[in-house]
């Protein structure tokens, strides 16, 4: 029996029609959305959304800023993106990124910032921490969310404590992690 290779069905939309429901405008950014394997997917650039907002931030987008996002299909439409608020939209919130949130079992700070300014934020920490949590449950270490200081203390992991700021910063793990024989 012979596998059948999966074709995208993407790929069978006319270019147009992939353009206008999943483009990308304004600088390109390192993405899946602007490159394939390197390759800049200048085919994919469209229009600059001039005098619309975006749909998360309800925000007005400023080519003169360098704003950049892309299209996405809405409620039987095509509405537009900022990229920082479609990576806030998939990552979670600054707290949720710095451990901080109510997953952590922490009550969510209240940063006073708008959503435009919570996600140029998370844009910014994401690029400058990644992504990785601050700690998995069978994790040898914890990194502080707020001072990036690294304690390989089995006490500071179990308790979820940063010895440098004198602080928790996630919830007790369950158990500690076995150690390597």
């Amino acid at each position: 029996m012979t596998r059948r290779s999966q074709r995208d069905p993407f790929e069978d939309m006319p270019l147009e029609v992939r353009r206008l429901n999943s483009g990308w405008f304004g600088p390109p950014w390192p993405s899946g959305v602007c490159y394939d394997n390197g390759r800049l997917l200048g085919e994919m650039r469209k229009p600059f959304p001039a005098g619309e907002s975006c749909l998360f931030c309800v925000q007005p987008f400023d080519e003169v800023a360098g704003d950049a996002g892309q299209a996405m299909p809405y409620n039987g439409g095509v509405v537009h993106v900022h990229k920082e608020c479609m990576l806030r939209q998939v990552t979670g919130p600054l707290a949720h990124l710095q451990g901080l949130c109510s997953c952590a079992g922490f009550t969510e700070p209240d940063w006073g910032m708008t959503a435009r300014e919570e996600a140029l934020a998370v844009w910014a920490w994401v690029h400058e921490h990644g992504v990785s949590p601050v700690r998995t449950d069978d994790a040898r270490s914890i990194t502080c969310p707020v001072c990036r200081m690294t304690s390989y203390n089995p006490v500071d992991v179990k308790e979820g404590f940063c010895g440098n700021c004198r602080r928790w910063i996630a919830p007790a793990a369950r158990a500690l992690p076995a150690e390597d024989p």
